[in-house]
């Protein structure tokens, strides 16, 4: 629908994404092996991040960093 800007990632209600808890442990499992590979990778300090705007979800749609 294009007048619907927001993502609802895995939906609500009775229409939750059946896939979510693999989506989430597989985003858990790549973010731990990024942090093993990559030890210093930090935010960078005084970085103007992007915040998510929505009521639902929570979160950031860009945040640099530097290593």
């Amino acid at each position: 629908r294009p007048d619907v800007r927001h993502h609802v990632s895995f939906g609500g209600g009775t229409h939750y994404c059946v896939g979510a808890p693999l989506a989430k442990v597989e985003l858990e499992v790549a973010f731990g092996a990024l942090a093993r590979r990559v030890p210093r990778l930090i935010v960078d300090e005084g970085a103007d991040f992007d915040r998510l705007e929505s009521l639902v979800f929570r979160g950031v749609n860009r945040l640099p960093v530097s290593f």
